[in-house]
């Protein structure tokens, strides 16, 4: 199962659809969260795929009492009052001011106990849904209730009682991650999310700051002022805004303001783009800008880089702005390719490049993607044409960061997908080939790449070897590299020609390339040889089996990485550290390789 898994999305229209095709939903003013459950145990994700499970404690044991092994589901996270929902309660209780609890309003079930749902039609899913929560009811988890047909009248509805909208679904549309269209929202009150790009002062006895700036996409990958905010905040509110938005502030404005005036313009306060802001509004006047605007929110779920999607996507949907306002790319660079590999699809727009990353060494975005460019001569033969997993950090090292396997869509024309055969059944996983894929993965916001060991073409058999170094407590550096000499001196009494690299943290790897490729059983029971012929020939210096108490003041020799599915650390961290291309170089095959691999277990003994 993908953990986490995309979440389908919403297309806005200005009012319900009619017929029988449609089932229509309460739109529930809540955050989005896609659930995981793995040999019983629950974990949440935001709606761009930050882990919330320490957040809600209550939600996890509730999820968890449904019972299923494993599974996948999707709802709206809320607090209520009565049976209407309070989105500041709902902040609040995030923030941990009160103690509300927190309910699930589940709507969809994409996976249950071995059975995958993503193709079978929405109203199957929801009954199957609907059965379980039944069969084990909880008061924190509740079925979101549909009416099929009747959109325009369910919609009207909505506005009368002052619900937030409704959400109208194809009731036979699959699943599919994406803002396909099969799923659509109309608001019963406009409301909208937008970047926050500068403050101006307060006047009089107010506190903080006097109003927000925002700014919306402008289609073209960057930002345009769009009006200001200035309703709808606390004086408690006021007054950290401007603690926060004091720490970011910028010389020159980050979106276009040509629709701003002179005055107002002389005014302003310009920060970097990073909060996100939902305002209800009144439409656009005559200038382009926001009417009757009145703050609702911050979206911690979503970014202004969801905002840049989101907009891309809805590309082709007319919006009544006044007429449409180029912005220079002032929040936009261009990566241009590197010798290795470039293909004549041109720059990869690296966003916000900004943007601080590694806070400890004040490293930006925009230096991690020229970083990778330059060492991508080096860095591609061990990423091209592999599986490869990753590490995405949407906010930098400091905050959370996830493992991801699976391309995301809209990720970029240079990243695709490719088969490969599991335990139980096939996956597609991520793979690139050329230096705009390594770049469009920046953009992702991914830092740490991690390769298989096998070639996308033939996944069965291993290309290398790789022996781990990985020192214990006490262990000095001095004889971690003394080991790795030793190893590469132990394989060279085999003939087989091994090089050294980098792992990222405190160790060393021992690779040894393969060529022909040998069967992951061979190399495993080799590589397991190998670690154990080392621990016996210095059992002062080397252990075989892992476990941080094995290792105590020696050197494990972990020869797990070599196992199908498996992807090894590869040498791309030292970006960490501003290192060296050098220190990323890889050189060399093993033309007898698999030879040895499968002529000896355990050479060494």
């Amino acid at each position: 199962m993908r953990v986490p898994f995309p979440p389908e999305l919403c297309r806005p229209v200005e009012a319900s659809p009619g017929g029988e095709a449609w089932l229509h939903e309460v739109k529930w003013d809540g955050y989005r969260i896609v659930t995981t459950v793995e040999r019983g145990k629950a974990r949440l994700w935001s709606r761009n795929a930050i882990e919330w499970t320490a957040k809600v404690p209550e939600l996890v044991r509730a999820i968890e009492s449904l019972g299923f092994k494993n599974a996948q589901l999707d709802g709206e996270m809320v607090v209520l009052h009565g049976e209407r929902e309070s989105f500041n309660a709902l902040q609040s209780r995030l923030a941990s001011e009160t103690r509300e609890p927190a309910v699930y309003m589940l709507f969809d079930l994409l996976h249950a106990d071995g059975r995958t749902l993503w193709e079978v039609p929405l109203i199957e899913r929801k009954r199957l849904l609907a059965e379980r929560l039944a069969e084990r009811p909880h008061p924190l988890l509740r079925y979101s209730e549909h009416q099929v047909g009747g959109g325009p009248t369910v919609f009207a509805q909505a506005i009368e009682h002052g619900l937030e909208g409704v959400v109208s679904k194809r009731i036979d549309s699959a699943y599919t991650g994406t803002r396909s269209g099969a799923w659509v929202k109309a608001k019963a009150r406009p409301s909208d999310e937008f970047a926050v790009v500068g403050y101006t002062e307060p006047k009089g006895k107010r506190a903080g700051i006097g109003a927000l700036l925002l700014a919306a996409p402008d289609g073209d990958g960057g930002l345009r002022y769009v009006g200001r905010v200035g309703t709808g905040f606390s004086d408690t509110e006021l007054r950290r805004l401007r603690r926060e938005l004091a720490r970011s502030t910028v010389d020159e404005p980050p979106a276009d303001t040509a629709r701003m005036s002179a005055p107002d313009r002389r005014l302003a306060i310009w920060v970097r783009p990073r909060l996100v802001a939902e305002v209800h509004y009144q439409g656009y006047g005559g200038q382009g800008l926001l009417r009757q605007v009145a703050f609702k929110t911050f979206r911690a779920d979503k970014t202004v880089e969801d905002l840049m999607k989101t907009s891309k996507a809805a590309s082709g949907r007319k919006r009544s702005t006044g007429g449409a306002g180029r912005t220079p790319r002032a929040a936009a660079t261009r990566a241009k390719a590197g010798p290795a590999n470039a293909s004549e699809a041109g720059p990869v727009t690296i966003t916000h490049p900004e943007r601080v990353v590694f806070p400890e060494a004040g490293i930006t975005k925009g230096e991690v993607a020229e970083y990778y460019r330059q060492v991508a001569p080096w860095l591609l033969p061990e990423l091209a044409g592999r599986p490869v997993s990753v590490v995405r950090c949407p906010d930098g090292i400091a905050k959370a960061c996830f493992f991801q396997k699976h391309a995301g869509r809209g990720w970029g024309e240079h990243i695709h997908a490719i088969t490969v055969q599991e335990k139980d059944g096939t996956d597609e996983y991520l793979c690139i080939d050329d230096v705009e894929g390594l770049l469009e993965l920046v953009q992702m916001n991914v830092l740490e790449f991690h390769p298989w060991g096998s070639p996308a073409g033939d996944p069965d058999h291993a290309s290398r070897v790789v022996f781990d170094m990985d020192p214990g407590k006490g262990v000095t550096w001095k004889r971690v590299v003394a080991a790795a000499r030793e190893v590469r001196k132990q394989l060279e009494t085999l003939g087989l020609a091994s090089f050294v690299r980098t792992s990222g943290g405190k160790g060393l790897h021992v690779v040894v390339p393969l060529d022909p490729p040998a069967p992951w059983d061979a190399v495993r029971q080799f590589a397991q040889g190998v670690a154990q012929a080392l621990s016996a020939m210095h059992p002062d210096d080397f252990v075989a089996t892992a476990g941080a108490k094995n290792r105590n003041g020696k050197i494990f020799v972990d020869w797990l990485r070599n196992g199908a599915a498996r992807p090894a650390w590869p040498p791309t961290r030292c970006a960490r550290d501003r290192a060296s291309a050098s220190r990323c170089r890889w050189a060399g095959t093993n033309s007898a390789a698999s030879r040895a691999v499968t002529r000896s277990r355990s050479p060494m003994r």
